[in-house]
């Protein structure tokens, strides 16, 4: 149980930079997990150059798909579907583990 109170006086750039940082936390919330260093890990904002390259490889891997539930049920896989198969597999595979895009 809480029952201490401690107060705390902020200039305006204090508070600005106290409300950016807290999120949806209130103020002495966020001000007491900072202080215990426990404070939750800060997500990144959304990286719209990987959200790009996802969305291009994600619509790739949909032709595909696509291409091949067109084929009737019977027939294999040419070595040219294979190939653009693995080789879109290779790229997301890429592009979820590098921190840097231009691996691409």
């Amino acid at each position: 149980m809480r029952i201490h109170c401690v107060s705390v006086r902020l200039n305006k750039e204090e508070l600005e930079l106290l409300n950016a940082s807290r999120g949806d936390k209130r103020k002495g919330e966020w001000l007491r997990m900072a202080s215990l260093q426990k404070l939750p890990p800060a997500i990144p904002a959304i990286n719209l150059e990987a959200w790009q390259s996802l969305s291009d490889i994600s619509q790739k891997l949909n032709k595909l798909i696509n291409h091949l539930d067109a084929k009737s049920s019977n027939s294999e896989l040419t070595k040219t579907e294979i190939f653009a198969v693995k080789k879109q597999i290779k790229e997301l595979r890429s592009c979820l583990t590098a921190s840097d895009l231009s691996v691409r």
